[in-house]
């Protein structure tokens, strides 16, 4: 036989709302038969003429018996207001509870909707970390191309640069050559000299300007060179054709210069007087031109290079040349405080 307390237990498992309705239902009936008890009590107490006339014939046995009865009936009443308190407890503990409760369920909502929120910064942050990696990898790149194609810019500019440094001196060097050959032949300059030293002055006023300039800047030795050794050879008349020895070539220019200013001046434009840092090793055609026509008391000069002991008028015209342009270069090169360009 299935009880009433079990079947009460599966309809609150079934309907879990039920629990305080049923638990209502109990107090009120257990409120009900505690009235109906003191009803009775108070009627077998001798409320009525007849009760009063049995109560005392039954004496003090039956006052004793009514009194512990009210103080059962009393005791039932008040245990019956602890459990009405009870429940009034109950219930609110209840609504605490499910306050709670609710608040305790939005805060797991709000703890997942955190936790998927910081899952997806987590994601995120991982994902900006890969593009910032991407970016650096990327500029790293860039900047690695940008130093490469400036460096081949920077060398393409310097090339430019030395190629228009050229062709600015080339320009110079042309108009300067053809000016200083043009006021030769029309005799405005070195006039009263013999030719051997007009050769030798013409190619020191000529590499000591921008055809000199034009060879340091660009390491062509042979341009300019080449070209005023056959201006000067264009006369024939005047440059000699057999083979001649070296003294025999200096003491005709001493003989031809005489003993007076102009001698001195050849000798000082050649470097005469100067200290050797001053004026650094000559050819030796300049060297011994310059100590035949001014003996100094020092040292003498220092020479370098190498020529034959017989010259005809094209040799000593091409060696004049060439030592007066590579003393001016030289020069040039001690003085400049570029390394890449000496």
């Amino acid at each position: 036989m299935v009880k009433r307390g079990d079947e009460l237990e599966r309809l609150v498992l079934r309907v879990p709302a039920a629990r305080g309705r049923a638990d209502l239902e109990m107090l009120q009936q257990l409120m009900r038969g505690v009235r109906r008890t003191e009803t009775q009590i108070e009627t077998s107490a001798g409320r009525g003429p007849f009760a009063r006339l049995v109560a005392v014939v039954r004496g003090r046995a039956h006052k004793e018996r009514v009194s512990a009865d009210r103080a059962l009936v009393f005791n039932q009443v008040q245990v019956a207001r602890h459990l009405d308190r009870l429940s009034s407890q109950a219930l609110r503990v209840d609504a605490e509870v499910a306050r709670i409760a609710g608040h305790l369920r939005r805060t797991d909502m709000i703890l997942n909707a955190v936790e998927r929120r910081g899952l997806e910064n987590a994601r995120l942050v991982a994902e900006l970390g890969e593009s910032l990696a991407g970016l650096a990898e990327f500029i790293g790149d860039l900047h690695s191309r940008m130093e490469r194609e400036w460096g081949e810019l920077s060398g393409a500019l310097g090339v430019l640069e030395r190629r228009v440094e050229g062709l600015e001196a080339a320009d110079a060097a042309d108009f300067h050559l053809r000016t200083a050959v043009r006021r030769w032949r029309s005799g405005q300059t070195y006039t009263g000299l013999p030719w051997t030293c007009q050769v030798l002055l013409l190619a020191e006023e000529v590499f000591r300007g921008p055809c000199g300039m034009y060879e340091f800047l660009t390491g062509d030795v042979r341009r300019y060179r080449d070209e005023l050794a056959d201006r000067l050879l264009a006369e024939p008349a005047k440059a000699w054709t057999r083979r001649r020895p070296l003294a025999e070539v200096l003491d005709a220019v001493a003989q031809d210069l005489g003993d007076g200013e102009p001698r001195l001046l050849v000798a000082e434009i050649l470097g005469a007087g100067l200290l050797p840092e001053l004026d650094g090793p000559r050819g030796p055609l300049t060297a011994a031109l310059r100590v035949r026509l001014s003996p100094e008391d020092g040292p003498p000069p220092r020479s370098d290079g190498w020529m034959p002991g017989r010259l005809d008028g094209r040799g000593f015209v091409r060696q004049a040349v060439d030592e007066q342009a590579d003393h001016a270069l030289r020069a040039r090169r001690d003085a400049c405080p570029f390394p890449g360009r000496r």
